[in-house]
């Protein structure tokens, strides 16, 4: 048995034990107790929301990055077209 499917397993057991010890007799689940035990199990209950969020997170600090780039360049132009105006004037 490979070590995950072996952990797994483990983790399945584990919690059918705790289960059967928290309501002897009859288990109900309630509507969040499967995704509940899912995470518990390592799988994630919705992986296309995980990935949804994180694009927009690293896409959203792509965007930050490139505003504070282009501001940044723009204030450089700025000063150096006063320098420039600046040097006319005096020499």
């Amino acid at each position: 048995m490979s070590p995950l499917l072996y952990r797994l397993s483990y983790r399945a057991a584990i919690a059918a034990k705790s289960l059967k010890a928290l309501s002897p007799g009859a288990v109900r689940y309630a509507p969040g107790a499967m995704l509940t035990i899912a995470g518990f199990l390592g799988q994630s209950p919705s992986s296309f929301g995980y990935t949804i969020a994180l694009l927009l997170t690293f896409l959203g600090i792509g965007v930050i990055v490139n505003v504070l780039i282009i501001y940044i360049v723009a204030q450089v132009l700025a000063e150096r077209k006063e320098n420039r105006e600046r040097a006319q004037r005096h020499g």
